[in-house]
């Protein structure tokens, strides 16, 4: 077994000491301002379930706290979700001697996510699963990272969304993530912010190189549409763009912060995924999910060469998709 070298995804631009904002009021922050979301989560039948492996998470940052769930030990010591979350029990930490539910986010990195998802698709139930500690090596990151995937499966879980990876091959968490897709459960990851080609031995990361077709790995645009110089890319292991730079979302300690990379660009493609999944009275199969957000892609020039879509992810195209499928959306 190769050790997954852990890095979290992420790629530090600037933090704002701001105060907490009320729930809705990202919207006048980038990217939200730019991108259509609002109409299509009123338009939800349920409220599916994003497991968030990550750094934890800062419940009093989360703008809205009932969106979390948690989970339990059933008397049979099966999981079982708890939807009452509580400043006791809101997710799952693996980074402890003994499984907790108490994933505290000492980061940011999990809070980050967590609030962008939170606000393109508020209906979604977000279960935190914290996998890193800093205090942690690579090895026992790894294996926190692998029951936090077996953690989602076991839960049932719509998506996993997963903002981080490493350079290193795993035989185990490929298996858990081959268990996931078994399951039909999607998995959307971050390609990375080393500015590699991840279809190359020398730059692969994984999960995104594992190349199984449960996953969804996303690259880093910018404004501008084209891709930021810290964002990996491939055409074979890297499938669509999003903007990723310069994101706007919550941090522990009642603060807003702005931070670029893949990891902010997957959340997005996570939340739109989210959208389309709480359409239906049933969870959708991981085909289906994946379908959507790759039709909802506009090819570019810059792009061609960069992912296997060649175009970036756009919620336009997305919301008439959907519209066309339920016709419970009026198209602008």
């Amino acid at each position: 077994m190769l050790i997954l070298k852990l890095k979290l995804n992420i790629f530090y631009i600037l933090f704002l000491a701001l105060n907490v904002v009320h729930a809705g009021n990202l919207k006048t922050y980038l990217p939200f301002k730019n991108i259509q979301y609002e109409e299509l989560y009123k338009s939800q039948l349920r409220s599916p379930i994003i497991a968030i492996i990550d750094t934890g998470v800062d419940l009093s940052s989360v703008a809205r706290k009932d969106s979390v769930v948690s989970a339990k030990l059933s008397q049979s010591g099966k999981l079982e979700l708890n939807h009452n979350a509580t400043s006791n029990s809101f997710g799952l930490d693996f980074t402890t001697k003994e499984l907790t539910f108490k994933p505290i986010d000492n980061h940011g990195h999990g809070t980050h996510i967590a609030g962008i998802i939170n606000e393109i698709n508020p209906s979604a139930k977000l279960l935190p699963i914290k996998y890193y500690n800093p205090m942690s090596s690579d090895e026992q990151n790894l294996i926190s990272t692998i029951s936090a995937i077996k953690a989602a499966i076991e839960l049932n879980v719509d998506i996993i969304n997963y903002s981080s990876g490493g350079e290193g091959y795993s035989d185990e968490e490929y298996l858990a993530l081959k268990e996931a897709r078994d399951k039909g459960i999607v998995v959307i990851t971050a390609a990375g912010n080393f500015g590699k080609n991840i279809d190359t031995d020398s730059g692969a990361y994984y999960p995104a190189s594992y190349n199984l077709n449960n996953i969804i790995s996303v690259i880093n645009i910018n404004k501008e549409g084209t891709i930021h110089p810290t964002s990996n890319w491939g055409r074979k292991n890297a499938d669509l763009a999003t903007y990723g730079t310069d994101v706007t979302s919550f941090l522990p300690l009642n603060k807003l912060g702005t931070l670029s990379g893949t990891s902010q660009a997957t959340a997005i493609i996570s939340a739109y995924a989210s959208l389309f999944a709480g359409m239906d009275q049933q969870k959708p199969h991981f085909t289906k999910l994946k379908n959507i957000i790759l039709k909802s892609v506009e090819k570019t020039i810059s792009l061609r060469d960069k992912c296997k879509t060649g175009g970036f992810f756009s919620p336009a195209k997305f919301k008439k998709l959907i519209n066309r499928k339920y016709r419970r959306i009026a198209t602008k």
